[in-house]
């Protein structure tokens, strides 16, 4: 079910994970970044108590150069909002731009060191990979790449 869709953000719902997932396509900045992701975490907030191990994927791979201050606002903002709505898994799907894979690293960075995120991050190869361990699925092999800021 597609919450939301321009030229570069799509927000959709999949029940059968159950998980909202953003996806921005290109150079997406400032209101046209965090507008959509809002709308997928007022959807989450109406969803929770119908799908508690609701999830959300963030499929960043054709995403370019995050800006800095985007990233601290999912940091600062929409991570403690999730935090607050019982939200508990974010998995991405890296892009493939190596200023993109930096600007997750960051984000992953930032929340790991505030020490008190109650957030799971995991990013994986494949979208199909991270959808299944948003669907907790056991006894598969998952490719979960490393988010480590001092990857190369």
């Amino acid at each position: 079910m597609i919450l939301f869709k321009n030229e570069n953000v799509t927000v959709e719902f999949d029940p059968t994970i159950p998980c909202a997932v953003w996806t921005p396509v290109g150079y997406v900045y400032g209101d046209d970044f965090r507008d959509p992701f809002l709308i997928g975490i007022d959807f989450v907030v109406d969803k929770i108590k119908e799908y508690p191990s609701i999830g959300w994927l963030n499929d960043v791979r054709r995403i370019k150069s995050p800006k800095k201050e985007d990233v601290e606002w999912v940091n600062n903002k929409a991570n403690n909002i999730a935090e607050r709505i019982g939200l508990k898994k974010f998995a991405f799907v890296p892009p493939e731009d190596v200023f993109g894979k930096m600007a997750i690293r960051l984000y992953a960075f930032m929340t790991n060191k505030m020490g008190n995120s109650k957030l799971e991050i995991k990013a994986f190869a494949t979208i199909e990979e991270a959808r299944l361990w948003l669907k907790g699925i056991k006894g598969v092999e998952l490719n979960e790449i490393k988010l480590s800021i001092n990857q190369k």
